[in-house]
């Protein structure tokens, strides 16, 4: 049986054969497990969109494939929902992100990509979560231990710019990321990327006042 882990792993990967799939307006021979990831690619926006009652056709249609290849690789609908859900809920695909950041980067640079893999993370999962009724699922909470980290290891060396130490900044990234994230907190008004990171670094302060 094919592991989750590994699933999630390909899941981004697989977005772009899916879109080269559907302009091609056929599926391309690839793995079974490649077929599975790029399948819960193209599903995850339907799933936002449609919920549960997102129909095989047009899950076939936004990957790209016949309706038999959904059932050949997941067996029925249900299935193919549930390998989605568990796919967004790895954290093996944020670790090997957080991984990735460049520890020389600036600092700015280095908080905002932090804010930016959190929050899309979180975006991800609540709209997923809503969207099939399943709203009482969490990450794993060994990602935030994972993140505790890894933030940690980034901002070594960086102490002289800042006021916490890096465990309370990774809390404070959380926070932001998680908050920014919840619809009755939001609203109609979407907090960007930058925002976030503008906040987290220099509070709501201007210079001179603090």
């Amino acid at each position: 049986m094919l592991s989750e882990c590994s699933l999630s792993y390909s899941v981004g990967m697989a977005i772009s054969e899916a879109q080269a799939a559907v302009k091609s307006g056929r599926a391309s021979p690839m793995p079974v497990e490649d077929r599975r990831a790029s399948i819960i690619a193209a599903v995850t926006p339907l799933l936002m969109e449609h919920g549960r009652q997102v129909t095989s056709a047009q899950i076939a249609a936004a990957a790209g494939i016949a309706e038999g290849t959904i059932f050949r690789a997941f067996g029925d609908k249900e299935k193919l929902i549930d390998a989605a859900v568990q796919a967004h809920l790895d954290p093996e695909p944020f670790r090997r992100d957080m991984r990735a950041i460049d520890r020389t980067l600036p600092l700015e640079a280095k908080v905002r990509r932090l804010i930016e893999l959190m929050h899309n993370r979180f975006v991800t999962i609540f709209q997923l979560m809503n969207a099939l009724g399943l709203a009482g699922q969490k990450p794993q909470h060994s990602a935030n231990s994972d993140f505790v980290l890894r933030v940690v290891d980034l901002l070594d060396g960086e102490e002289a710019q800042l006021r916490f130490t890096g465990e309370r900044i990774s809390q404070f990234v959380r926070m932001v990321a998680l908050s920014a994230s919840l619809p009755h907190v939001i609203g109609d008004s979407p907090i960007d990327t930058d925002t976030l990171t503008d906040f987290v670094l220099h509070g709501i302060m201007k210079e001179g006042h603090a």
